[in-house]
């Protein structure tokens, strides 16, 4: 194994056990040896061993650390890395998050850089049998060389799973969904390819409805619409049901949305989370209240999904495939409430500029489409963004539109999407619910 030293000084960020080592931090004689994807063990300049990781010479992130254990020098293998999968799945089992689909794993906050895996529990369309489908990414050659057999990998990880009680399915009833599409791959010599099943008998190129916790009761499952094949990322987001329950509860509470018709708009709706557990939540509170759903969402594919998911709730479906980001000309101007959930504008430093317009253009689109008394949730899911500068953007949208607010709640990724105190990255998401005055 390699070792590479640090300059002086440069080790501070590790002491704190921060997985990232930057380019700017390593000596010049240390990186001219490195290939991509090498493990490595970092020290810092005066020979103390800081951690063990594997290294990308091509990306300021030169070095992705997986542990600040001296004696896990058997790291570098997928042995290593199930079990850094199972101590994550226990704290989600122990959070009440893995009935259903969830993060079952989350890169550097679970401890491994470059590997992602949602755990889907679906159901086909002809069935009311259950499947689980794991749906991965990889973004980095260290964890593309480990992982050189994933279907094994995913065998003993099912296997495992089950035997200590995380999980109830075989690997009989397990798929495996290879989703590495994302261009990141390039800096790491990756390829870039197309969504690929690896195994499974379930065919995950037809609709499938996938099950995922209620908001409100963890005990119970919405139905998403979705076609794996044809989706964003693994397959859906799974990061706001947190913030979806802490909205649910201000409107829920609110006594002038109750027993009477409400308009609902959701912005950039993929295939329906919000939408869907908003109307699963009124439904279950009174069967008889008139909703009417609108959704806007550029994708034909997404708004058929979240159409189809929403059938069940008997109520009124709008759709509208257009830019959220161009003006919102065919909306009414009478919405009760409208939720906000725009991809990620901010993926770079160079982003925060016009990305930050964006955020203000869509906020402003919302304040002149909703009624006085309204509730408005806002979202950003850019790392780039801090919370306060969000927060500023908001505030210019009020200021331009000539509205006032009162902030009733604010929250971050859901649970299952790890936040650990020494990545501050992880942080990414935020969410902001007002009242609109």
């Amino acid at each position: 194994m390699k070792q590479i030293k640090l300059i002086p000084g440069g080790d501070q960020p590790q002491r704190l056990k921060h997985p990232w080592v930057l380019k700017s931090a390593v000596s010049a004689s240390s990186l001219k040896s490195l290939k991509s994807g090498d493990p490595v063990c970092v020290r810092s300049d005066l020979g103390h061993f800081l951690g063990y990781g594997y290294a990308n010479p091509e990306s300021e992130i030169v070095i992705r650390l997986m542990s600040f254990n001296e004696s896990e020098s058997h790291f570098y293998s997928s042995d290593f890395i199930l079990n850094k999968i199972l101590a994550a799945a226990q704290i989600k089992s122990q959070m009440g998050q893995t009935k259903f689909s969830y993060r079952l794993f989350f890169a550097e906050s679970d401890g491994v850089p470059g590997l992602v895996i949602d755990r889907y529990v679906v159901r086909s369309n002809q069935s009311e049998k259950t499947w689980q489908i794991f749906s991965y990414q990889v973004t980095t050659a260290g964890i593309d060389q480990i992982l050189m057999d994933p279907v094994i990998f995913f065998k003993d990880l099912t296997e495992r799973l089950k035997q200590h009680g995380l999980s109830e399915f075989e690997w009989s009833e397990t798929c495996v969904l290879a989703k590495n599409d994302g261009s990141i791959r390039k800096k790491e010599g990756l390829s870039i390819d197309p969504p690929t099943v690896q195994k499974g008998d379930l065919d995950l190129n037809s609709e499938v409805r996938v099950l995922v916790r209620s908001a409100l009761n963890q005990d119970k499952a919405i139905e998403l619409s979705l076609n794996f094949m044809s989706s964003q990322k693994t397959g859906l987001f799974l990061d706001q049901t947190d913030n979806i329950a802490r909205a649910l509860r201000v409107l829920l509470t609110d006594s002038s949305m109750k027993n009477r018709p409400l308009k609902i708009l959701d912005v950039c709706s993929y295939v329906g989370h919000w939408s869907v557990q908003i109307a699963s939540a009124l439904k279950s509170r009174d069967s008889n209240q008139d909703l009417e759903m609108s959704l806007l969402d550029q994708s034909k594919i997404a708004l058929a999904h979240s159409s189809e998911s929403l059938k069940k709730y008997d109520i009124k479906v709008k759709t509208f495939e257009a830019d959220a980001l161009k003006p919102w000309n065919e909306l009414d101007r009478d919405y009760d409430v409208i939720v906000v959930d725009p991809p990620a504008f901010i993926k770079a430093q160079k982003d925060i500029s016009p990305g930050s317009h964006a955020y203000l253009k869509m906020t402003l689109e919302a304040l002149g489409r909703i009624k006085k008394n309204g509730l408005l949730v806002t979202c950003s899911c850019s790392a780039h963004l801090s919370e306060a500068e969000f927060l500023k953007i908001q505030r210019k949208a009020l200021l331009r539109s000539g509205r006032d607010a009162v902030i009733l709640e604010r929250g971050g990724p859901t649970v299952d999407h790890t936040h650990s105190p020494f990545f501050e990255q992880a942080h990414y998401l935020k969410m902001f619910v007002y009242l609109v005055i």
